[in-house]
């Protein structure tokens, strides 16, 4: 926003919001590598915890796969419904499907879940889209930063807290000796993510205004395209029919280029 006469303020709130749902999909991607070998062999698919790595790393892996997989997906569905939409799914994502990895009973219950949150988020792109739509030039430079700041934030936090809080039953018997934490000794690091998301989507639904530009579409060249031009409002095979104020200002455009050949 601006001051009225002064340059355009920082939209902090709108970047805090981009910075939570970009801190959440880190937190997510990086809390388990603590304990992914233990997960491993609790789940029964090894003995020995020298075997466990070859499994532990599909696991691991899983996520950005799921990622790479969809991305060019997600950047279609950003530039054709919007920005916060992308956001929402890949917040939702994360708080549903931490807490089933958390909950898994399987070692293949543990793979699909991280691959379908990787397959659901599309945060990371458009996050980096939000920040030039949302920031003014001189304010860019600040908010890719806060989102890479964030996101190594992200790469610190989300092993650390993966480490205290994986088994905290035998970390903590103290406060954590419910049968709950016996039974899933992994739930409680993917339990923080998810309530971080649960507080997340609001901020982004009331704070973060969607930026993708609402163009009136222009008409095709060709025989289908002068009808819509010309054809008083009615609908082509090729798109929408235009309103009289869009087929007028396409109009005037058509007959400027005409006026106006190229050279």
């Amino acid at each position: 926003g601006s001051t009225g006469t002064g340059p355009p303020r920082f939209p902090t709130l709108q970047i805090a919001a981009v910075c939570m749902a970009t801190f959440g999909n880190c937190f997510a991607l990086t809390s388990l590598f603590p304990y992914v070998g233990f997960l491993v062999m609790d789940l029964g698919m090894v003995d020995d915890a020298d075997e466990a790595g070859w499994y532990a790393g599909f696991i691991g892996a899983s996520f950005m796969i799921g990622r790479l997989l969809s991305s060019f997906y997600w950047g279609y569905v950003s530039d054709t419904w919007g920005r916060k939409p992308v956001l929402y799914i890949g917040m939702a994502s994360i708080g549903l499907f931490s807490v089933v990895f958390g909950m898994s009973v399987t070692y293949w219950m543990a793979l699909v879940s991280r691959l379908v949150l990787g397959l659901l988020n599309g945060t990371v792109g458009t996050a980096k889209t939000l920040v030039g739509e949302i920031c003014s030039k001189e304010h860019q430079a600040a908010g890719m930063g806060a989102i890479l700041g964030t996101w190594s934030l992200g790469l610190i936090v989300g092993p650390a807290v993966g480490g205290l809080l994986a088994r905290p039953a035998e970390q903590y018997p103290g406060a954590f000796g419910a049968p709950l934490w016996r039974q899933f000794p992994y739930l409680l690091p993917n339990l923080v993510v998810a309530l971080l998301m649960v507080f997340g989507l609001p901020l982004v639904y009331f704070v973060l205004p969607e930026t993708l530009a609402k163009a009136p579409r222009r008409p095709r060249r060709g025989k289908a395209g002068y009808a819509a031009v010309g054809g008083g409002g009615e609908g082509t095979d090729d798109g929408p029919a235009l309103s009289d104020g869009d087929g007028d200002l396409e109009m005037g455009e058509a007959v400027h280029r005409q006026g106006h050949p190229k050279g």
